[in-house]
């Protein structure tokens, strides 16, 4: 007799896939200030954590293959690990290279993840309201992925951005957004090559990813209708 365990499925299959990650890219935004200014909160990422989890649950209820789940999920845990190090043990000089880690890790997780959504995205032949949830969801993330480029750079140039008030995290999620979204209010913008030249390319990448995108769900409502 074989083992049953052989036979029951590694994946978890669910309903409505594309919600549950959009509620939590939704929530970070409104959780994110409370937390960075409470007591505690730089010692355990608790934000970082709900992400990761997030999108690691996302994934899980995809059709991917097992080789790639692991891969994605190594580099998810290896980031938070990092994180959870820089709030609870790394002082000193060592905090600094520690955090460049960090951010590289969580930058290979960001497009790892954006990649593989799109991927099944597209590969859909039918539009849904969680298709449109997961549209949504892929171009919040790219706000996240150019906001981790825009940190790097300010941790080798502090001088990378002229902000109008004094410079911090949520600053440079606020002008990630506020670029992919080319609403350009002007108090904060690059002054480093590099910056610029990241500023326009999220820029074009915002708005082709719109594009695309919103093409394809009319290409597929008009193909279904004429069935």
């Amino acid at each position: 007799m074989g083992n049953p365990m052989k036979y029951i499925s590694w994946k978890i299959r669910i309903k409505d896939t594309y919600m549950h990650l959009l509620i939590i890219l939704v929530s970070s935004f409104l959780i994110s200030p409370f937390i960075s200014h409470s007591r505690g909160s730089t010692r355990i990422p608790v934000l970082s954590f709900i992400l990761l989890v997030g999108i690691i649950f996302t994934f899980r209820t995809l059709n991917l293959r097992r080789r790639i789940f692991l891969t994605v999920l190594s580099i998810g845990s290896a980031w938070y690990l990092c994180e959870l190090m820089l709030g609870l043990f790394i002082h000193g000089d060592l905090r600094d290279d520690l955090r460049m880690v960090s951010l590289t890790m969580y930058c290979l997780f960001l497009m790892a993840t954006i990649v593989l959504l799109v991927h099944k995205m597209f590969s859909v032949t039918e539009v849904t309201g969680d298709t449109i949830m997961g549209g949504i969801s892929v171009y919040l993330l790219l706000g996240f992925l150019w906001a981790t480029f825009y940190t790097i750079i300010y941790l080798f140039d502090p001088n990378a951005f002229h902000f109008s008030e004094q410079a911090g995290r949520a600053s440079i999620f606020y002008f990630s957004f506020a670029t992919l979204t080319t609403l350009g209010f002007g108090d904060i913008y690059p002054i480093n090559r590099l910056a610029m030249s990241l500023v326009t390319l999220e820029v074009v990448a915002g708005q082709m990813y719109l594009a695309i995108f919103i093409s394809r769900l009319v290409g597929l409502h008009l193909v279904k209708k004429s069935r």
